[in-house]
Formats: C-alpha cells, sequence, structure tokens
C-alpha cells in the first residue's frame, strides 16, 4: 500500500463450512463488500433424500450419539435417554420432521474422501491378492504408508461436479470454490453467490474463475470493483512452481516449461516411459507409432535393387579371386 491507495479489497478464506455470522458479528458494516471462498456451492440429491427421510427413531445404527446431538440440537428438545445434557423445554418424539435440514459442510468432500480411500484399497488389494476375492494374507496387517501410496495415485469420480479428481504433486485434489460476496440484502447481511473459481475444467487443469459482477456489491456505493492478479496463466507445457522463499509474494507461482519427452499430469512434469512420447496437449503419453519402410515404396525398390546388385558384384569378385587364386597379382594382395 502507498500513500495514492484509495481503497482497499478484503479478501479472507472461509473459516466454517456454514459460513455463519457469528465471526463478525457486530462488524457487519465493516465486512461488508468482502469476498470469500467457499467449497463448490451445491447438494447431493441421493443424500438430501435420505437425510430429509431420517428419524431418530428409524436409525438402525446402535450408536446413537452422533445423531441424538443433531436431532437435539436441530430441533431444540430432549432426548432423556441419550445421556447427552439439553437444556431444552419438551422432550424429542423422535419422528420430528427432518426435511429443515440444512447442509452445515460440504457432503461431497466426505463422499470423495470415501471414493479415494476406496479406489486405493481396492487397487491395493488387485497388485497385492491377484486373482483373489478379499483380504489375502498379503495385506495382514495393511501397511499405512503403502496405502498412503496408492491414496495418493488415486483417480476417482467428484461427487458434486461428476468430473475426474485426482491428487497433484502436493498430494492436493484441485479445488473448486464458490465465490461468495458478503453484502446487504433484505434487511440483513448474508453470503450471496456471486461467481466460482474451478482448477479443473473437463478434466483439463484450467485455473477458471468465474466472477458475475453485476451482482457484487462493494462497501462503497459506486466504488469501482479493483482487479488484481498476482502470477501468468500456465500455458500448454508448463506447470506451476511456487516462487523460493523472498524471491516473491507467497501466494504466486511462476510457470516452468516441462523438458520435450515430459507430460503435464497433476500439475507435475512427469517423463514418458520408452516408446512413448507427449501428446500434441502434452497432457498424457502416447504410444510412438512404428516408422519402417514399406516394400511397395519406390524408396524401398530402389535400395533393394542396389542392394541385390551390392550382393552380385561382391560375388563376382569373390569368385575371380577364387578361380584366379593363384594368379601373381591375386597372391600379392
Amino acid at each position: 500500500m502507498n500513500n495514492k491507495t484509495t481503497q482497499v479489497l478484503f479478501e479472507f478464506f472461509q473459516a466454517r463450512y456454514n459460513l455463519t455470522n457469528f465471526l463478525i458479528a457486530d462488524y457487519e458494516e465493516v465486512a461488508k463488500g468482502t469476498f470469500t471462498f467457499g467449497h463448490r456451492q451445491g447438494s447431493i440429491p441421493e443424500f438430501e433424500e435420505y437425510f430429509h427421510a431420517l428419524r431418530y427413531n428409524n436409525y438402525t445404527r446402535s450408536n446413537k450419539y452422533w445423531i441424538g446431538e443433531y436431532w437435539q440440537e436441530t430441533h431444540q428438545c430432549n432426548l432423556p435417554k441419550l445421556g447427552i445434557p439439553a437444556n431444552f423445554t419438551k422432550n424429542c418424539t423422535g419422528d420430528e420432521n427432518n426435511a429443515i435440514y440444512k447442509e452445515f459442510a460440504p457432503v461431497q468432500l466426505v463422499i470423495n474422501a470415501v471414493y479415494a480411500l476406496a479406489n486405493a484399497l481396492n487397487s491395493l488389494q488387485k497388485h497385492s491378492c491377484p486373482n483373489i476375492t478379499g483380504i489375502c494374507s498379503e495385506m495382514r496387517p495393511i501397511s499405512t504408508q503403502l496405502l498412503l501410496e496408492y491414496i495418493k495415485n488415486t483417480t476417482f469420480e467428484d461427487a458434486l461436479s461428476h468430473s475426474k479428481a485426482s491428487f497433484n504433486s502436493r498430494q492436493e485434489v484441485e479445488g473448486n470454490y464458490t465465490v461468495y460476496n458478503y453484502r446487504y440484502i433484505n434487511g440483513s447481511y448474508d453470503y450471496i453467490p456471486v461467481g466460482s473459481w474451478s482448477a479443473i475444467t473437463n478434466n483439463t487443469l484450467t485455473e477458471n474463475l468465474v466472477l458475475n459482477e453485476s451482482v457484487v456489491q462493494s462497501a462503497h456505493v459506486n466504488a469501482v470493483i479493483p482487479l488484481f492478479a498476482c502470477r501468468p496463466t500456465c500455458g500448454h507445457g508448463q506447470i506451476r512452481v511456487s516462487h523460493r522463499p523472498g524471491s516473491g509474494p507467497g501466494c504466486c507461482w511462476v510457470c516452468r516449461t516441462c523438458a520435450e519427452n515430459e507430460a503435464v499430469m497433476n500439475n507435475t512434469c512427469q517423463a514418458c516411459v520408452p516408446g512413448f512420447t507427449p501428446g500434441k496437449n502434452l497432457s498424457s503419453c502416447l504410444k510412438m507409432d512404428l516408422i519402417y519402410i514399406n516394400m511397395d515404396t519406390p524408396l524401398a525398390i530402389v535400395l533393394a535393387v542396389f542392394s541385390v546388385l551390392g550382393i552380385i558384384t561382391d560375388f563376382v569378385f569373390l569368385t575371380a579371386f577364387i578361380v584366379y587364386r593363384n594368379h601373381p597379382l591375386i597372391k600379392a594382395s
């Protein structure tokens, strides 16, 4: 910042999944106009259908502690047999309508975590127990370090976007976020979705920011929304490399071009194995086509003729050497 600064744009990351307002209680006017990122907005229809139909009384698992705690807090009632202290004025029936459920955590992340672990275990089982169903003796006990390596290399379908998800070189899944603008609307303050940021689009690393500026509310009336960026957009065959400590902003990066025999996979340069070469989009390794001379081509015919003539010539000279082997000149050579 310098003395010419006339406007400051505040940006902060979501500290809680449900974007609650208690962290900025009594400071709403100060926070107005700020931006925050939350995990991609959306719902899993199958999970919502299951959870809406859920009742405490029909919950079949033996351990009801967590659902009981949720039930008391959500429906503001007591479950005496649960053993969790609660100061509500009425007792729960256990059949309260759960349609008031509102997602307070990104369910897709939990589902993705299960998919990642399940796929890793499946790959580990296939490699450790070929042609065997279930866990074999080679997997007992399961090596946590080996399982971690399988998790790092697993690929699965994102539960929300249904796109391919995998871990990058930092063992992180590339993010997909909803951009929120904290604003005053309809008599109260709330987080309003105004855009999205996606690291991967159609299974390609794009880092695409979409912002609907027409609905963004700044802290000041008629204020111009400032534009800011701290890093270039990497092209094909390039990966992002963080700045070295002290050489630039910690949140920014530079682009590094991969070698000719390397393809970009999960933001890392991976060398293609012998017999393979990077594809046109430099995002995968493709098997090289064998190139050889076809005997039907003019070049092959010409080479064949010259080869035959060469062999005949060799035989002629060999025959001459044998026939005239006693000639002084032949003996001298």
